[in-house]
C-alpha cells in the first residue's frame, strides 16, 4: 500500500477527522508543495493524532491549532502547534514514551504511535515546547525526489 503521497492532502485529510470543539479554530500556517513515499492510511493516522493532541491540550479554553507543510532540507514537515498550556520541562523527554499521558482518560498512545509511523517511514518527531506557550510537534518524513 506504498504510494506517492501528497502532503498537504494527508494534513487535511485528518483535519477533516477530526470533531473539531467550537471553542477551537484550526488554521493552515503554510502549505508548500511535498510530496513522500508511504502508506497513506498510516501517515493520515499519525497527523490525525497529532491534531488530536492539541485539540485536548486546549482542554476547556478556547485556542487555535496550526498546520503547516513544508520541505526542508530533503524532508517533507508536518507541523501541528497549539497555543495551550504547553508541556512542563520535566515532561519533554517522555512524551513519545508508549503510555505515557497527564490525561485523566488517556492511555498514551496516541504519541508513541505518531513515532512509530514516523520510524517506519524513515523519519521522527520533533517536540517543541515550552511550559506556557503551546506545543509545536514536527513530523519529519523523508521527501520523495522532485521531479
Amino acid at each position: 500500500r506504498l504510494g506517492s503521497i501528497v502532503v498537504a492532502d494527508i494534513a487535511a485529510a485528518a483535519a477533516a477527522s477530526i470533531e473539531w470543539p467550537a471553542r477551537v479554530r484550526w488554521l493552515w500556517a503554510e502549505r508548500q508543495p511535498a510530496v513522500v513515499r508511504g502508506d497513506r492510511r498510516l501517515l493520515e493516522l499519525a497527523v490525525r493524532n497529532l491534531l488530536q493532541n492539541s485539540v485536548e491540550a486546549l482542554r476547556a479554553a478556547a485556542g487555535t491549532v496550526t498546520v503547516g507543510v513544508a520541505r526542508e532540507e530533503g524532508e517533507a514537515v508536518v507541523t501541528v502547534a497549539d497555543d495551550g498550556p504547553g508541556i512542563p520541562a520535566e515532561l519533554m523527554d517522555r512524551v513519545l514514551d508508549p503510555f505515557f499521558t497527564t490525561k485523566p482518560q488517556g492511555i498514551g498512545m496516541g504519541l508513541s504511535i505518531v513515532q512509530r509511523v514516523a520510524e517506519a517511514h524513515g523519519g521522527r518527531v520533533v517536540v517543541a515546547a515550552t511550559c506556557s506557550a503551546g506545543a509545536t510537534f514536527h513530523l519529519r518524513l523523508p521527501a520523495a525526489p522532485e521531479t
